[in-house]
């Protein structure tokens, strides 16, 4: 039998599936054998030997080699692929272990002392003096810096260009609707005091692309970006499906329902339906009464008949429904989407972020349509439509004036393409 090195193997994830398969529970002799020499058999597919002289070698089927790795959920290519590691780990010196142990170890600090100390903050520091920063100054930087490292939970060597701006657009929104209005002249001078100007620094610093969000001080709405894709629509549908199998249909109604009228979470308990004919056809309005600057205001939202099934005998909910469907849409939220604006704004609205989501894709198919929006969603003034979602995208401008630019508009559907096959095969809807 094979002798195996004293401690082999060095690889981190090599040593895991090392150590799953001598702890793996199995039944049977053949897998028994493979289970007490899965160290050894590790170390025979790292030295070349395949699948079937590994059988061959310790007297047991291919079969069963390929059962045991299936249990494990992983395979002979996967080993492979780890075995190369291994043999750069041998490789290395001492010394190149320990820094890349240290590179993986990559531990942001959550206090702002120690998060000065780390090596690259340090060398910033250093050159900001140079420049005869003040003190001040220098802290406010990487202050901004600080707060950009935990809201991505990234090391500062790690952050991206994408996080810069991620990471702005949240703090716009933070602030806008703390009641600072950023298209004020003074309060975007303390927004780029306290943001754009330290995180251009570190962008520059790093070598990252400068954009025009880092490069001047215009106002810029956080809104547009706030959107459910309708990839994560069909996968946050899944999850509840799959999770709370009881709740889905009032889930995927909810859901369908916010999208479709854009209302805001007060409508799910009071809403109405009216089934009507205009122009020879039958026609379905919501009728909600939502907030108005001044007063409530009554909205006729017509429906869309393909989704309007999902969400008759559905609505309205009782107060404790509502709430109930709010908990399991802030799981599916943690569970589902990825870090970034839309997420955190989703934690934190779990209702009103249909409300974004329908209008950005409602602008982008109607080629900004402001009045349709302004009808079908619920704004009493188109001029707040701007204000919230900021102008038509330049790339949306220069498609409609007939330019070749690659740009492809959103559609107003929940669910739409492959994402709607999909969620239609697996009887999502």
């Amino acid at each position: 039998m094979t002798v195996v090195p004293r401690g082999f193997p060095q690889s981190p994830s090599l040593k895991r599936v090392v150590d799953k398969g001598e702890v793996l529970a199995v039944r049977g002799q053949a897998m028994q054998i493979l289970k007490a020499n899965w160290r050894a058999i590790v170390y025979d597919v790292c030295a070349g030997l395949a699948a079937h002289d590994i059988a061959v070698k310790y007297q047991v089927s291919e079969r069963s080699l390929w059962n045991f790795l299936k249990k494990l959920d992983i395979t002979m290519t996967d080993i492979t692929k780890m075995c190369k590691e291994e043999e750069e780990l041998k490789r290395m010196t001492r010394l190149e272990k320990i820094r890349k142990k240290q590179e993986r170890m990559k531990i942001l600090p959550t206090d702002f002392d120690e998060f000065r100390q780390l090596e690259l903050i340090q060398e910033l520091e250093k050159q900001l003096r140079l420049k005869d920063d003040t003190e001040s100054n220098i802290k406010r930087n990487v202050k901004a810096i600080y707060e950009l490292c935990l809201f991505t939970g990234k090391h500062p060597e790690d952050i991206t260009i994408d996080d810069v701006l991620n990471f702005m657009d949240y703090k716009r929104l933070e602030w806008q609707e703390r009641g600072k209005d950023l298209r004020a002249q003074h309060v975007l001078a303390q927004f780029s005091t306290q943001y754009i100007s330290p995180l251009r620094v570190f962008a520059a610093f790093r070598g990252l692309p400068i954009p025009p969000a880092l490069s001047t001080t215009e106002y810029y709405s956080p809104y547009h970006k706030v959107r459910i894709t309708v990839e994560y629509r069909y996968k946050i549908l899944k999850w509840v499906k799959e999770n709370y199998p009881e709740d889905y249909d009032t889930v995927r109604a909810v859901l369908i329902y916010l999208y479709e009228t854009g209302s805001r979470a007060s409508a799910l308990s009071s809403v109405q339906f009216l089934e009507t004919e205009e122009f020879g056809t039958r026609v379905i309005y919501a009728i909600t009464e939502e907030k108005g600057k001044k007063a409530r205001i009554r909205w006729e939202k017509p429906l869309n008949p393909k989704w309007y099934q999902y969400i008759k005998s559905k609505l309205p909910l009782s107060n404790k429904e509502v709430e109930r469907v709010r908990k399991i849409l802030r799981k599916a939220y943690e569970a589902v989407l990825p870090e970034g604006l839309t997420r955190k704004y989703a934690l934190e609205h779990g209702f009103h972020v249909w409300r974004h989501t329908a209008a950005n894709d409602l602008l982008e198919a109607s080629g900004y349509n402001l009045m349709l929006v302004a009808q079908k969603l619920g704004w009493k003034n188109v001029q707040m439509i701007v204000n919230v979602y900021g102008t038509m995208d330049r790339a949306m401008l220069l498609k409609l004036s007939g330019y070749n630019v690659n740009y492809e508009a959103a559609k107003f559907e929940f669910l739409y393409n492959h994402w709607e096959e999909r969620a239609r095969e697996e009887g999502l809807i």
